[in-house]
Protein backbone atom coordinates (compact mmCIF):
# COMPACT_ATOMS: atom_id res chain seq x y z
CA UNK A 1 0.00 0.00 0.00
CA UNK A 2 1.24 3.46 -0.81
CA UNK A 3 1.85 5.57 2.27
CA UNK A 4 1.33 9.27 2.62
CA UNK A 5 4.56 11.03 3.50
CA UNK A 6 4.72 13.61 6.29
CA UNK A 7 4.22 16.46 3.80
CA UNK A 8 1.07 14.74 2.50
CA UNK A 9 -0.27 14.25 6.02
CA UNK A 10 0.39 17.93 6.79
CA UNK A 11 -1.36 18.98 3.57
CA UNK A 12 -4.37 16.77 4.38
CA UNK A 13 -4.47 18.11 7.93
CA UNK A 14 -4.42 21.68 6.55
CA UNK A 15 -7.34 20.90 4.22
CA UNK A 16 -9.30 19.35 7.09
CA UNK A 17 -8.56 22.31 9.39
CA UNK A 18 -9.74 24.73 6.71
CA UNK A 19 -12.95 22.78 6.20
CA UNK A 20 -13.64 22.60 9.94
CA UNK A 21 -13.03 26.35 10.25
CA UNK A 22 -15.35 26.97 7.30
CA UNK A 23 -18.06 24.91 9.01
CA UNK A 24 -17.72 27.08 12.11
CA UNK A 25 -18.18 30.37 10.21
CA UNK A 26 -21.57 32.07 10.31
CA UNK A 27 -23.93 31.46 7.41
CA UNK A 28 -23.66 34.06 4.67
CA UNK A 29 -26.31 35.00 2.18
CA UNK A 30 -25.92 36.75 -1.11
CA UNK A 31 -28.31 38.35 -3.52
CA UNK A 32 -28.17 36.17 -6.62
CA UNK A 33 -29.82 36.78 -9.96
CA UNK A 34 -33.60 37.02 -9.84
CA UNK A 35 -35.10 33.70 -8.78
CA UNK A 36 -31.78 31.91 -8.40
CA UNK A 37 -31.19 30.03 -5.18
CA UNK A 38 -34.69 30.50 -3.80
CA UNK A 39 -35.44 27.82 -1.27
CA UNK A 40 -39.12 26.73 -1.26
CA UNK A 41 -40.92 28.28 1.69
CA UNK A 42 -38.49 31.22 1.94
CA UNK A 43 -39.26 34.66 0.64
CA UNK A 44 -35.63 35.72 0.16
CA UNK A 45 -33.07 34.21 -2.18
CA UNK A 46 -30.48 32.12 -0.38
CA UNK A 47 -27.12 31.19 -1.85
CA UNK A 48 -25.52 28.22 -0.17
CA UNK A 49 -21.78 28.26 0.17
CA UNK A 50 -19.47 25.29 -0.30
CA UNK A 51 -19.03 25.02 3.47
CA UNK A 52 -22.80 25.05 3.99
CA UNK A 53 -23.18 22.23 1.49
CA UNK A 54 -20.43 20.29 3.27
CA UNK A 55 -22.03 20.94 6.66
CA UNK A 56 -25.47 19.85 5.47
CA UNK A 57 -24.12 16.69 3.83
CA UNK A 58 -22.00 15.85 6.84
CA UNK A 59 -24.83 16.43 9.32
CA UNK A 60 -27.23 14.30 7.29
CA UNK A 61 -24.76 11.42 7.01
CA UNK A 62 -23.69 11.54 10.66
CA UNK A 63 -27.33 11.54 11.81
CA UNK A 64 -27.74 8.24 9.94
CA UNK A 65 -25.13 6.58 12.19
CA UNK A 66 -26.67 4.58 15.04
CA UNK A 67 -25.36 6.21 18.25
CA UNK A 68 -25.50 2.79 19.96
CA UNK A 69 -23.08 1.37 17.40
CA UNK A 70 -19.76 0.69 19.16
CA UNK A 71 -17.99 1.88 15.97
CA UNK A 72 -20.04 5.09 15.68
CA UNK A 73 -16.97 7.29 16.26
CA UNK A 74 -14.94 5.54 13.56
CA UNK A 75 -17.88 5.75 11.16
CA UNK A 76 -18.38 9.45 11.89
CA UNK A 77 -14.71 10.18 11.21
CA UNK A 78 -14.81 8.14 8.01
CA UNK A 79 -17.86 10.15 6.86
CA UNK A 80 -16.09 13.38 7.80
CA UNK A 81 -12.92 12.44 5.93
CA UNK A 82 -14.86 11.34 2.86
CA UNK A 83 -16.99 14.50 2.90
CA UNK A 84 -13.98 16.80 3.24
CA UNK A 85 -12.14 15.07 0.41
CA UNK A 86 -15.22 15.21 -1.84
CA UNK A 87 -15.67 18.91 -1.06
CA UNK A 88 -12.01 19.53 -1.86
CA UNK A 89 -11.63 17.39 -4.98
CA UNK A 90 -15.17 17.18 -6.39
CA UNK A 91 -18.39 15.23 -5.95
CA UNK A 92 -17.73 13.41 -9.23
CA UNK A 93 -15.50 11.03 -7.26
CA UNK A 94 -18.34 9.66 -5.13
CA UNK A 95 -18.99 6.73 -7.48
CA UNK A 96 -15.33 5.96 -8.14
CA UNK A 97 -14.28 2.78 -6.29
CA UNK A 98 -10.67 3.98 -6.30
CA UNK A 99 -11.72 7.10 -4.36
CA UNK A 100 -13.23 4.96 -1.62
CA UNK A 101 -10.08 2.84 -1.48
CA UNK A 102 -8.07 6.02 -1.02
CA UNK A 103 -10.40 7.24 1.74
CA UNK A 104 -10.04 3.87 3.50
CA UNK A 105 -6.24 3.95 3.13
CA UNK A 106 -5.97 7.54 4.40
CA UNK A 107 -8.24 6.79 7.35
CA UNK A 108 -6.17 3.71 8.21
CA UNK A 109 -2.93 5.71 8.05
CA UNK A 110 -4.40 8.43 10.22
CA UNK A 111 -5.34 5.82 12.83
CA UNK A 112 -1.69 4.75 12.85
CA UNK A 113 -0.62 8.15 14.19
CA UNK A 114 -1.25 8.55 17.94
CA UNK A 115 -1.69 12.33 17.76
CA UNK A 116 -4.16 12.11 14.87
CA UNK A 117 -6.01 9.24 16.56
CA UNK A 118 -6.57 11.41 19.64
CA UNK A 119 -7.73 14.33 17.49
CA UNK A 120 -10.06 12.04 15.53
CA UNK A 121 -11.57 10.75 18.79
CA UNK A 122 -12.30 14.28 19.94
CA UNK A 123 -13.71 15.22 16.54
CA UNK A 124 -15.88 12.09 16.41
CA UNK A 125 -17.41 12.93 19.79
CA UNK A 126 -18.19 16.44 18.55
CA UNK A 127 -19.69 15.11 15.33
CA UNK A 128 -21.88 12.69 17.26
CA UNK A 129 -22.93 15.37 19.76
CA UNK A 130 -21.31 13.67 22.74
Amino acid sequence: MTRINSEGVQALAAIMRAQVQALARPVTTATPALGAGIVPGESKPNKRTKSEDLAARLARRVRAIDPADPNAGEKAMHVFLESVLLAEFGDHLINDPAFHQIVDAVHQQMRGNAELTAMMGTAAKALLGK
